[in-house]
């Protein structure tokens, strides 16, 4: 985000010791920033959010999410440190679909799809069973004018907000996805997007491992011509808050992958000279 803070946050007693703010009004408004001063340097802010988790954990219920500016986070490790500092549980499974490249055991790049390409707001991995509880960003690449976006939505929100009769048929019959991989011998040559394969999403190429994978997550695998996999699932999708159990929100990625969900991006975006029109999985 490169929009200025327009106001400062209050200050408590038991806040860091650098400038808080706010990109929006009012005292939940997502995100809360933290800007750093004079001194840059990653390490203090590290060992401060180590020493607080309670404010922390107080602070992203409240906002939703914490931005933190102006510090000196320049490398993946500098990146993995911090986010260490808040949680040190990290995780490196992926069983998603875009093709991310590894930066550190723990740090990936966000997208390796063509930057052309949009990727509409969405929960990471809602279809598994515990999905991620925290996600981390940092931009260590400046965007290039025009680009390099990266929207927060408070699906609090979003869930209040659905059209009741929407949001009726979502509680009562949930969702049911359908997901297409190739396998080890490759997809197709026309796939521009070069999304991965399920050994590559399972580590593993022995099918009898993906199976028991999947009942672990609720996905029915269906083996299909040649060497491709199938995944369905059915979920709801929302799901309760983990801290304040009260608050619902929407949880999930129906608009990324319905075929209606990103035909205005994709238009806006258009295909690279030379591409050909291919099916979306």
């Amino acid at each position: 985000m490169t929009a200025p803070d327009p106001a400062t946050h209050p200050g408590r007693a038991d806040d860091p010791p650098w400038q808080l703010g706010a990109l929006a009004e009012g005292p939940a408004a997502l995100p809360l920033v933290v800007r750093a001063g004079a001194d840059p340097d990653p390490a203090p802010l590290a060992d401060w959010l180590r020493s607080h988790p309670a404010w922390v954990e107080e602070r992203l219920t409240t906002h939703g999410a914490i931005l933190f500016r102006g510090f000196a986070v320049h490398r993946p490790e500098d990146f993995e440190r911090v986010a260490r500092a808040i949680d040190d549980r990290l995780q490196n499974e992926y069983l998603g679909t875009s093709p991310r490249d590894a930066l550190t055991d723990y740090v990936f790049s966000a997208s390796e799809l063509p930057p052309y390409y949009p990727i509409p707001q969405h929960c990471e991995m809602s279809f598994v069973k515990h999905p991620p509880r925290r996600l981390f960003f940092c931009c260590l690449v400046p965007p290039a004018p025009g680009s390099g976006e990266t929207p927060l939505v408070d699906f609090r929100r979003v869930w209040r907000e659905l059209d009741p009769e929407v949001r009726r048929r979502f509680e009562e019959g949930g969702v049911r996805i359908v997901r297409n991989y190739a396998g080890p011998s490759g997809g197709s040559r026309l796939d521009f997007l070069k999304l991965k394969r399920w050994d590559e999403m399972f580590r593993t190429t022995d099918r009898t491992a993906v199976e028991r994978r999947c009942r672990e997550e609720g996905f029915e695998p269906l083996w299909t011509g040649g060497d491709h996999l199938r995944l369905v699932s059915t979920q709801p999708v929302y799901r309760d808050h983990p801290v304040t159990h009260g608050d619902r929100h929407w949880s999930d990625g129906a608009q990324t992958r319905h075929r209606d969900g990103g035909q205005a991006g994709r238009r806006a975006a258009r295909l690279p000279r030379g591409s050909r029109r291919v099916a979306m999985r």
